[in-house]
C-alpha cells in the first residue's frame, strides 16, 4: 500500500496563513510603540518632566498592580472581600441585614 500525502483544502490553507500574517502584524505593533512609539512620547514636554519628578522622588510608577506595596496589597484584599459578601448575599448565603429601629421606638 502507497501512503497518501495528506493535502490542505485550500480554504484552510488561507486560513492559515491569513492567522499568521494577522499574527506577524500584532508583533509589528507591538514592536512598532515599543522602538518608534514610546521614545517619540517620552520627548514630549509633560513627559520629560513627570519622568524627571518619578526618577528624583524614587516612586515605583510599575508597582501600582503588585502586591509588595503594603497599601496596595490592602486595597485588593479589601476588594476581593467586598466582592465575596456582594455575591454572598446576591445568592441568599449572606448575613441578613438588622432590621433598623427608627429612633423614636428604639430603646430610650
Amino acid at each position: 500500500m502507497k501512503k497518501e500525502k495528506m493535502k490542505i483544502a485550500p480554504d484552510r490553507a488561507a486560513a492559515r496563513s491569513g492567522a499568521w500574517l494577522r499574527l506577524l502584524v500584532g508583533i509589528g505593533v507591538v514592536l512598532l510603540f515599543m522602538f518608534v512609539a514610546g521614545p517619540v512620547f517620552q520627548r514630549l514636554p509633560g513627559f520629560v518632566s513627570m519622568s524627571a519628578f518619578i526618577e528624583k522622588e524614587g516612586i515605583r510608577s510599575t508597582a501600582i498592580y503588585y502586591t509588595d506595596v503594603k497599601e496596595f496589597g490592602e486595597a485588593e484584599v479589601s476588594l476581593r472581600n467586598n466582592f465575596a459578601f456582594f455575591i454572598a448575599n446576591s445568592q441568599g448565603h449572606g448575613p441578613k441585614p438588622k432590621a433598623v429601629v427608627p429612633p423614636a421606638f428604639g430603646p430610650n
